[in-house]
């Protein structure tokens, strides 16, 4: 039945009946992407809402709008088949109307209709018109196995890219960030650790709407049935196409101003030139530029060597999932989720001001135990250039191990922290699941941990062996799950994913009190040395983007911190500064009496000042998206030339709503965007050399 073409106008039927739909999906949800990148202000934040509600949790509009589209045209090809050739002009005006009635629906403005829609659109356009074409010519004179491999070709070509389309726009909408062939070939090589979270998002109405794609490429075998029963219809010839694909193409050309259009979401003209062009990182001139070879780090051979003032205090690090500081009560007393966690702020050190490096968790824990920055790359390689805690603190006598409910297969977790030199790795697998909830997809509630990683202690305490213990949270991630049986607790209000994540927030600090009690029983909090610090922030739609790993921007940068112990910080204080992860091993090392040898680090103690324009980089963990530059109180980001650059005075605008970058020169711009992509080269050099 697929090869059946022999019918006036049934060449016509199927690539229109295929390929139509496709441009108009593709089309909808590029300008919708467009809408919503394109949003500045206060305004971003109230429309992302609008967005999540109409796409996420009501239905998928465009997929909806396709559907119509396409049952509108099988019913009409039905009884007019013949008359395909002028179904050009059909298509492009349910484009624009279906256009204009989402501008009404969602505010957006959008200049329907100007050179600016055209500019948005056109490559959209003259993409799919010239695959119209390609497959007209190939099934029109195409004959035996060579026709029959084009329709499979072009039914396959359109399953695949509605499949696609779909879930690049879901992932969008979910996210905020545009999925680009970077993520695309993470995904493709790391399925096993996607699947099970990929698996929680595709409820039971999202399904439904992904049988679309198979329905639209089984519309054309209908409709040739059908067509059997009908008298032959004169057939336009496939030279009649070329009228209708010239004036969509000619058209916007003809009326294109020479000024680059807004960032309007990928095409699939976009994802093919990114498999062919250089990244901004790896570009000839940065190489030219790059001629210093100085290194940002050297701790290949790092050692701690004892002193006088050595003292072999145990420490505990408490590492929280996805905790950002203006939801935790120490640095926002109006909002009551963690007292427990604001009380020990009362009684030791607190960092004012802490910045992750990477807003992605085995990113962030290279910093926070290593000193140093980590790859700044979208892949899962263990490999270290450099010497962590664990080893550096096992020839001084030290026991270490490292707790999380979460599961340690997840981006090769295991081997990254055998590489730092745990000795003890414990898992989901090494707890007894009876009585714990699943929280969400990576694992179980934090309280899973309580009793094996006190046990834990108890053996190193009858031993009279010091330990660096760590923990790592996870309730408090996507999609912020409460154990079976807890209430709300005290953020009952809306059912937003904000409310639920402060909810877990307070389960974190309910932990974090379980804990700290387990010690003080224990008689060990006067010899024990805790570290609280987050791993990375969460977004909420602040600057248009979720959860966290594309978030450079304070929601996603800011983490708590707080070093806590009686004896050696018997008054309470604050640090000021602006400080990041990388601070928190030369720390450690200070504290404990210890002197850093055979290397350096680039992190500065939290105990001494730092230059009030200290300089941070930071990257986000999805390739080709955002990196940012903090200098004092000037904050830059930097979106790889997709999107304007962004500049903040963080003095005056703490939430960074204003961008400033008007008041930037050419040249500066170009600086700052010089310097970032030196410092990624920098840093990512030292993990490339031993391939070289």
């Amino acid at each position: 039945m697929l090869k059946d073409l022999s019918a006036p106008g049934a060449v016509w039927q199927r690539v229109l009946l295929l390929l139509g739909p496709l441009t108009l999906q593709v089309i909808l949800f590029k300008v919708i992407k467009y809408a919503v990148l394109n949003r500045e202000g206060a305004q971003a934040l109230s429309r992302a809402e609008l967005v999540t509600t109409l796409f996420v949790e009501n239905a998928p509009l465009p997929l909806l709008l396709s559907g119509l589209a396409f049952c509108v045209l099988a019913l009409f090809f039905m009884r007019h088949p013949g008359s395909t050739p002028a179904l050009f002009p059909l298509f492009f005006a349910i484009v624009v109307g279906s256009g204009a009635v989402l501008d009404q629906v969602l505010a957006y403005d959008l200049p329907w209709l100007s050179v600016e829609f055209f500019e948005v659109i056109r490559q959209d356009l003259l993409f799919f018109g010239i695959l119209t074409l390609v497959f007209l010519g190939w099934l029109g004179y195409g004959r035996g196995r060579w026709r029959s491999t084009g329709v499979v070709v072009l039914h396959g070509f359109v399953l695949v890219c509605m499949l696609l389309s779909s879930m690049e726009f879901g992932y969008f909408v979910l996210t905020g960030s545009l999925a680009d062939v970077y993520l695309l070939r993470y995904s493709l090589g790391n399925v096993g650790n996607l699947s099970f979270a990929m698996s929680h998002e595709l409820s039971g109405d999202k399904l439904i709407f992904m049988v679309v794609p198979f329905v639209v490429v089984l519309l054309p075998v209908v409709i040739e049935r059908f067509r059997r029963r009908e008298r032959p219809a004169r057939s336009y010839g496939i030279k009649a196409v070329w009228a209708p694909v010239l004036l969509l193409w000619l058209v916007p050309h003809a009326a294109l101003s020479p000024v680059a259009a807004p960032i309007a979401g990928n095409t699939f003209v976009d994802w093919t030139a990114e498999w062919f062009r250089e990244p901004a990182w790896e570009s000839a001139a940065l190489e030219r530029s790059d001629r210093s070879g100085r290194l940002v780090f050297d701790t290949a051979h790092l050692r701690l060597a004892g002193t006088a003032d050595t003292r072999r205090w145990n420490v505990v690090m408490v590492i929280m999932e996805s905790a950002r500081a203006r939801s935790l009560t120490p640095y926002n007393a109006a909002l009551q989720t963690t007292p427990f966690l604001d009380s020990l702020a009362r009684q030791g050190l607190m960092v004012e001001q802490m910045y992750a490096v990477v807003p992605h968790t085995n990113k962030a824990l290279v910093p926070l135990l290593c000193g140093i920055f980590p790859h700044l790359s979208q892949d899962d390689d263990p490999r270290l250039p450099g010497v962590c805690l664990p080893r550096l603190l096992h020839p001084m006598g030290y026991a270490t191990a490292f707790f999380t409910p979460a599961k340690l297969s997840f981006e090769k977790k295991d081997r990254l922290l055998e590489n730092m030199g745990f000795e003890g790795r414990f898992g989901d697998a090494s707890f007894d699941p009876s009585g714990f909830s699943k929280v969400n997809y990576f694992g179980r509630e934090d309280r899973i941990m309580l009793r094996p990683s006190l046990a834990w202690v108890d053996a190193r305490h009858r031993e009279g062996q010091p330990f660096f213990l760590t923990y790592l949270t996870l309730a408090s991630h996507h999609p912020y799950g409460l154990p079976r049986g807890m209430k709300p607790g005290p953020f009952a209000g809306p059912e937003t994913d904000e409310n639920a994540y402060l909810n877990t927030l307070a389960y974190t600090d309910a932990f974090l009190r379980d804990l700290y009690a387990g010690f003080a029983e224990r008689g060990l909090l006067e010899s024990t040395l805790f570290i609280i610090v987050g791993d990375h922030g969460e977004a909420f739609g602040e600057h248009g983007r979720r959860f966290h790993s594309a978030v450079v921007w304070d929601e996603g940068l800011h983490v708590p911190a707080l070093l806590l112990n009686p004896v050696l910080f018997p008054e309470p204080g604050r640090i000021t500064g602006v400080r990041q992860q990388i601070d928190l091993l030369p720390t450690l090392a200070q504290v404990l009496g210890m002197r850093l040898e055979g290397g350096w680090l680039p992190g500065v103690s939290l105990l001494e000042p730092v230059p009030n324009d200290r300089k941070l980089y930071h990257a986000g963990w999805i390739e080709n998206q955002s990196m940012a530059l903090r200098e004092g109180n000037r904050k830059v980001v930097y979106h790889y030339r997709r999107k304007a650059m962004e500049a903040y005075d963080l003095s005056t605008d703490p939430l960074e709503r204003r961008t400033l970058i008007a008041g930037y020169t050419p040249a500066q711009r170009e600086a700052l965007e010089l310097e970032l992509l030196l410092w990624r080269k920098r840093v990512n050099d030292v993990y490339e050399a031993g391939d070289e």
